[in-house]
């Protein structure tokens, strides 16, 4: 006698029409492992939680735009996820944040998010992993990190990132603490700190970039108007940086 516990993925449909669930967050509620979400395109207004979850969440050229204070797609316990083709529009939070998980993110737009009271005006990531493919970030503001803040020996990995218009007390687009960054095609743009590091910001962290750009970013009563590093190291092949200033 042969039992087989064998399971295959699932794909689970949201959406107002013909769809098996409404809401996003009632498919990853009643998902397995390995299944796929399929998001019919549309605008959703809700926060989305990967509580130690390993799903696939395509947006289909989707919005997301929580109406509450919690951040968009929030990973947490060990989450193993992939959400694609979604544009965040957070309400004064985040896009992004992941807490010790392996999060993914491939084909997004973030706009217009954070604020002045957040470290990391756009992602937000404690521990673990997050990598970025082919993302956007415009108009996000900070505290520590106009775009990025990571911390807790947090492995980031962009490649074709943009950053355009972000702002922060310190690190106008990246903040790394006790944290590593590797980049490929990435492009920082029209950032600024109100003290230091313009662009970039590094404590007890490493980043490796290549194809790097980074410019007109901007100091008040700065250290590195473009990049601030203290006890860290980088590695720039193919770069250019320029059109940077300390205002004071």
């Amino acid at each position: 006698l042969l039992i087989s516990t064998q399971t295959f993925a699932a794909t689970l449909t949201v959406g107002t029409s013909g769809a098996d669930y409404v809401t996003i967050q009632d498919a990853i509620d009643n998902s397995l492992d390995g299944d796929v979400i399929n998001v019919q395109t549309g605008t959703y207004t809700e926060s989305i939680l990967l509580d130690n979850r390993q799903l696939t969440i395509l947006g289909n050229q989707s919005t997301l735009a929580p109406t509450g204070s919690d951040d968009g797609v929030r990973w947490r316990n060990d989450a193993q996820s992939t959400i694609a083709d979604f544009t965040l529009v957070p309400n004064s939070s985040r896009g992004l944040h992941s807490v010790d998980s392996e999060a993914t993110a491939n084909n997004c737009v973030l706009s217009a998010s954070g604020s002045t009271t957040l470290n990391g005006g756009a992602i937000y990531i404690d521990g673990g992993s997050i990598d970025l493919n082919n993302v956007s970030i415009t108009d996000s503001i900070g505290q520590w990190g106009g775009s990025i803040f990571a911390t807790n020996a947090a492995n980031l990995n962009l490649e074709d990132v943009s950053i355009n218009s972000s702002e922060a007390q310190y690190g106008g687009s990246i903040y790394l603490d006790q944290s590593n960054l590797t980049a490929d095609d990435l492009e920082i743009n029209d950032t600024e700190s109100h003290f230091s590091g313009g662009g970039l910001y590094l404590v007890n962290a490493a980043a490796i970039l290549s194809n790097f750009t980074l410019s007109d970013c901007r100091g008040d009563q700065t250290w590195g108007a473009g990049i601030y590093a203290s006890n860290s190291d980088i590695e720039i092949t193919v770069g250019q940086v320029s059109d940077c200033e300390a205002t004071d």
